[in-house]
């Protein structure tokens, strides 16, 4: 076997030998693998060789993680051989051509121990023949361990061929298969989704079944045994009486194939040249008249779903969490809007996933179990002891315990804590040790997780207050802990000792030796240690007196002073501004308070075209400057202050004018303050359930209207940016929050393996710099470990891995790692790209280091600025050993940026000016072929003045529910901007916006896609396109569903305006209302369906209330099911989905209505009720008729440069 040496990460590259096996596992086996797993194998065997894949140990969560199996080297749907999911399976696959894809992909809930296999490079007819029929003999296919109940977990595939001019004939003597198993035929060489004849479950005898070639396979796959998502199940269970099949070979050119009768239920069979055709009686249709037209009659629906026949079709009518044709697929997406979670939790919808909010006294997945929880508050006196056990202790704990100790000690006193025993479940049940008032308090963070039976004896808690907290799972435990807490006098630190900002005592060696030894940072946060200048010549000519080591050019003082002579001895006479030069070289100003004074651009120039030549001569080693780090602002000593990589012209890139270092050392130093991280932004989304306050990701600003992120913050929106407030939910005088104008995503940004993550937000408004707000410098230096020491990291907690950590901003001091050690087998095994770099603490810190995905990495630099080197992308629990986080490596992006800044290139945005009766097709990528994974693609539509935009879909087939085609007002992508959400199968639907302005965003995940949508877009008439609807006080208009009383079709997109006359508003009364199976009325006030207006949106069967508008403008929005009936199929229209709506519309006089009544205005504005209607007094920060808007609540222009 052979690796290749290209770095790809997620994707892994094997060729094999003859008679060489290879295996390959899940990661981490057998230890679980990882939640959100995406890895890709593409297997090559020599020529005329297979490849072939046997399964030797199988345990994956059933139904959720997968691995994949197909043909090729690109995992496409319609290459795939396999889909592998469950526990004990025996599976042997192999590949019709010599090469072969694997993709294991796991979900974000539970994991399992993963799977084993070996790959091997077979000759196809060796190791799996083919079954050779023929005209004069009849072979025999059976079902494994037929007569006997196959076992679980089975997965085989057979392939039949018939000579030439020939076709394979299957006629089934017995057939029993239930109970998740399954039965697939299909014509040609491999089991590939378009060449799929017919899917077998049940007991029912199927028809004769005919090769359309020469050449048919079946698939079968027995029952997974899945009865736990974590434990498997032993094979040999009964699972049906499987299948017995003739095979023969029928002559396509000699035989009439009418003189069988191939038609069905009384068909008509006619002789046509390559086949035959059924002409169906009445009631019947399908090639061999074998359907009834009434197909519900036999129930082909799964999961008791219900079934409605229609023209041509049928469908079935899906309980909640299913979808499909047959309501054979679990619907993961948006799965909040049946609310699964019980005890009256709130549910938030996240990627690909769901999250329970749980109320207090209640825990699992879905809120389901009564936690065993409490709270104990102890107060300690000094020497004295307590005693704290696990419930039972030395006897078992229970199940489902989330118990919490807090213990205070007298001022001037802290806590000693030794552990005295520990069994716990390991990996399901942990004690966890933190500093501060309790877990989630403000100034608390973890010290200690503890689980299984491994335990340091004795820690000491930094400050008079800390807690502790045991939780368990849901199985059976061990016998517990037991600890002992004593309060001691806060010693006063010995000689050789430093003491931490919380008063904790560490040795003097300890200090900037790359370990959280303080546990709060105060021991790595001022690195390097700053020192005197010794060398008396260089103490006098430099304009300050602090330097440290090591720098750039000396690793220690000696070696600076030794450097400093070896040139004043050979070269001192080729400049005059020699020595100044050299002291500055040789000790850099300490950078720890803010913009350092360096040598100047020209200087810099002057001396080393003097200079730089006899120094390689004479002392034969390279000039030690570079002087392109280096500017010419001049400050009054002659030296010069100007930042390196200040890329966008700031010139105050990378301070923080308002910060002072005495101001972190507080109790709880993992507390960032707002002016300590003026470049950090925080995303914002409205209506997200997810974050505190809508934050989704953290960014970075870097100059006065652009701000940088990670590609996968910016997937779905981005409404806002938020600067200036370390506090998620808190109001602050020092917020600026501005709305978003254009996302730009990395062209070659892949979402599976997060490479090239970056992402440039341009703000609708430039903001103004200030203490709180100030931009960061870019990194220029393609050599960061060696040039920056002091690393910090900061957010609010939200990552990938899961929900908020904290409302309040976070820091942590962090080293960075070599990329080489990132990409062992002990660390990521080669997932760490050459456009990202690593930061943390290789043996484990504390568990407060979690940046947001998106959020800065920012290292201070020579020039006593802070330079952005890194945007978190994954990882980054510091508590996790050989886990650090994983940062988009900025320097590796230079040109990116600049490109997109300058308006250079805007990739992934297409702008389109419409002229009158000039229609503009728009597609998909790719169209007609299927789109790409992870494309995130906008267009910004303008009509000429006085006309609005309209968008026809002409054809549509996207993944359902996953990927999606925004439209909305406007040119710029809001949520709140959002028109229409189009996803799935056959849609025919009509969007016009209000405006002159429309934007689209077509946004594909990283599974499957499909041939995507072509659309046509027009500039019309807003009157003549889609009228208002005007009422009057005589007048009462009807507003009813498509084809009303008749059932409304599926895919249906569309949106009514009505107006009453000045002084009036409208009243929508409802006479019949029945929508059902995924149908929605949504009704709001105003010109557009934006979600900041939506009044109600109505499902069901129950007649609404009234609706009265609060102007005098109405709006419905009709969206019927999508249909989807598979991914590659298209389901035919008119199938019932409900009986529709019928509403009655008048007016009223507004003044006999208060319109404040119903409080039109967003974001805590005030509404004054006004002759005509109503007025929004917004508070600070917000715009807009509805208050519905962020803006920059600074005054006055920004007067930097940018």
């Amino acid at each position: 076997m052979a690796l290749s040496d290209t770095i790809t990460p997620g994707v892994t590259e094997i060729t094999l030998e003859r008679a060489v096996p290879v295996n390959i596992t899940s990661p981490n086996y057998p230890s679980d693998y990882n939640i959100g797993d995406n890895i890709v194998w593409k297997v090559s065997a020599p020529v005329n060789h297979s490849v072939r894949l046997d399964i030797v140990d199988f345990a994956t969560e059933s139904n959720f993680d997968f691995l994949f199996v197909g043909d090729g080297l690109t995992p496409l749907s319609y290459t795939e051989l396999a889909r592998l999911t469950g526990y004990g399976l025996r599976s042997t696959v192999t590949s019709h051509g010599r090469h072969m894809w694997l993709k294991f992909s796991s979900n974000y809930e539970l994991t399992n121990v993963g799977f084993m296999a070996t790959l091997n490079a077979v000759d196809l007819r060796d190791d799996n023949p083919l079954i050779l029929v023929n005209g004069s003999t009849l072979q025999q296919l059976r079902s494994p361990d037929f007569p006997h109940d196959a076992s679980d977990s089975v997965y085989e595939i057979w392939r039949i061929m018939a000579p030439q001019d020939y076709s394979v004939r299957a006629r089934f003597d017995f057939f029993n298969i239930t109970d998740g198993s399954s039965l697939t035929v299909g014509y040609g060489w491999s089991p590939l989704v378009p060449t799929i004849l017919v899917e077998l479950t049940g007991s029912e005898l199927p028809e004769d079944i005919t090769s359309p070639t020469r050449k048919l396979w079946f698939r079968f796959v027995s029952d997974t045994g899945d009865f736990s998502r974590r434990k498997r199940r032993a094979v040999g269970s009964l699972m049906g009486s499987g299948f017995l099949v003739n095979l023969t070979a029928d002559r396509t050119e000699d035989i009439n194939e009418c003189l069988s009768n191939p038609c069905h239920n009384g068909g008509t069979c006619s002789d046509i040249d390559g086949g035959f055709q059924c002409f169906c009686l009445e009631g019947f249709k399908g090639d061999y008249c074998q359907t009834e037209e009434n197909e519900c009659q036999s129930n082909p629906c799964q999961n008791n779903a219900s079934c409605e026949d229609g023209i041509n079709t049928f469908t079935c009518r899906c309980p909640n969490g299913f979808t499909g044709l047959y309501c054979e697929t679990i619907l993961e997406e948006n799965e909040c809007q049946s609310n699964p979670c019980q005890n009256n939790a709130s549910c938030g919808d996240g990627i690909n996933t769901f999250t329970c909010r749980c109320p207090n006294g209640f825990t699992g997945l879905y809120c389901e179990t009564i936690l065993d929880t409490s709270i104990s508050v102890i107060e300690s006196e000094w020497n004295e002891i307590t005693v704290i056990s696990s419930p039972g202790y030395p006897s078992y704990y229970d199940s489902n315990l989330d118990l919490t100790w807090v213990l205070t000690a007298p001022e001037g006193h802290i806590l000693q804590i030794q552990i005295l025993h520990l069994a716990l479940e390991t990996d399901y049940d942990y004690l966890y040790i933190g500093s501060g008032p309790g877990p989630n308090e403000p100034g608390s963070w973890v010290l200690q997780k503890l689980t299984g039976y491994n335990y340091s004896s004795a820690l000491a808690t930094p400050g008079h207050s800390m807690w502790v907290r045991f939780t368990t799972d849901v199985s059976r435990g061990d016998i517990g802990f037991s600890l002992r807490a004593t309060a001691i006098l806060n010693p006063e630190c010995s000689s050789g000792q430093m003491q931490c900002s919380s008063g904790l005592c560490i040795s003097e060696s300890a200090r900037c030796d790359g370990n959280n030894d303080c546990l709060d940072f105060s021991d790595e946060e001022y690195c390097p240690y700053c020192e005197q200048v010794h060398l008396d010549i260089c103490r006098q000519s430099l304009a300050y007196n602090l330097t440290f080591f090591p720098n750039r050019n000396a690793e220690t003082a000696d070696a600076a002073a030794g450097g400093f002579k070896d040139m004043a001895d050979t070269i001192s006479s080729c400049h005059d501004h020699l020595f100044p030069f050299m002291c500055t070289v040789y000790y850099p100003e300490c950078t720890h308070n803010g913009p350092t004074h360096r040598v100047c651009y020209s200087d810099c120039l002057a001396v080393t075209d003097a200079c730089k030549a006899s120094f390689e001569q004479l002392l034969d080693r390279p000039w030690p400057v570079n002087c392109s780090m280096f500017t010419d602002e001049q400050e009054e000593d002659g030296s010069c202050f100007g930042p390196a990589g200040d890329l966008l012209d700031t010139n105050i890139c990378g301070t923080r004018p308002a910060y002072a270092p005495d101001q972190s050392r507080v109790v709880g130093g993992i507390n960032a303050r707002p002016v300590e991280f003026p470049w950090i932004g925080s995303l914002r989304l409205e209506g997200l359930d997810f974050g505190f306050g809508g934050h989704w990701c953290g960014s970075t600003l870097i100059n006065s209207q652009w701000v940088l992120t990670a590609a996968h913050c910016v997937d779905y929106y981005v409404d806002r940016v938020v600067f200036g407030n370390a506090h998620l939910t808190d109001d602050s005088d020092n917020e600026v929050a501005v709305e978003v104008a254009d996302i730009f995503v990395h062209p070659e940004y892949y979402i599976s393996t997060l490479i090239n993550d970056i992402a440039l937000i341009r703000l609708a408004e430039p903001v103004t710099f200030s203490d709180y707000v100030t931009p960061a410098c870019l990194s220029e230096s393609s050599n960061e470990l060696k040039d920056y020491r002091r690393c910090l990291v900061a957010g609010w907690g939200t990552t990938l891995e899961g929900p908020p950590l904290t409302v309040s901003m976070k820091k942590a001091v962090v080293n960075l790692l070599d990329r080489n050690w990132c990409n062992s087998n002990l660390s990521y095994d080669g997932a760490v790209a050459e456009e990202m770099i690593c930061a943390g603490y290789a043996p484990g810190g504390i568990d407060a280091c979690k940046g947001d995905s998106g959020g800065p990495l920012t290292c201070e630099g020579d020039d006593g600025r802070w330079h952005l080197v890194g945007t978190t992308i994954f990882g980054g629990e510091c508590a996790k050993s050989l886990s650090p986080g994983v940062y988009t490596r900025i320097s590796q992006f230079q040109s990116f940026i600049t490109a997109v800044v300058s308006g250079a290139i805007t990739p992934g945005v297409t702008e389109i000016t419409l002229e009158r009766a000039v229609p503009v097709n728009i597609t998909s990528p790719n169209y007609p072929s299927n789109y790409n994974v992870g494309d995130n693609i906008v267009w910004k539509v303008s009509a000429p003045v006085n006309h609005s935009v309209r968008l026809g879909i002409v054809d549509f087939a996207i993944e359902s529910n996953i990927d999606c085609l925004f439209v909305g007002d406007g040119l710029t992508p809001l949520s709140y901007t959002e028109l229409a959400r189009l996803t799935g199968y056959g849609l025919r639907s009509i969007v016009t916006s209000h405006s002159r302005h429309m934007w689209l965003k077509f946004s594909s995940n990283y599974e499957r896609t499909d041939v995507g949508f072509m659309a046509t877009l027009n500039a019309v008439d807003p009157r003549d396109d889609n009228p208002l609807i005007l009422v009057n006080e005589s007048t009462v208009q009807q507003l009813r569903s498509p084809d009303f009383p008749f059932d409304a079709s599926d895919s249906v997109h569309e949106i009514w305006r009505i107006m009453a006359p000045q002084d009036y508003s409208v009243r929508a009364r409802f006479d019949f209302f029945n929508l059902t199976n995924g149908s929605s009325l949504t009704v709001g006030y105003g010109s557009s369906p934006l979600i900041t207006t939506i009044l109600v949106e109505l499902t069901g069967s129950e007649l609404p209330e009234d609706i009265t508008s609060p102007n005098r403008k109405l709006w419905f929005r009709f969206v019927s099911d999508t249909g989807d009936s598979s991914r590659r199929k298209r389901r035919v229209v008119g199938s019932f989905m409900g009986r529709g709506f019928l509403v009655n519309l008048t007016v009223e006089r507004t003044e006999d209505i208060n319109e404040c009544l119903s409080n039109p205005c967003h974001n805590g504005g005030t509404c004054s009720d006004i002759d005509g209607g109503f007025q929004c007094f917004c508070p600070e920060g917000f715009k807009g008729d509805y208050c519905q808007t962020g803006q920059d609540n600074t005054n006055g222009l920004d007067t930097l440069k940018t």
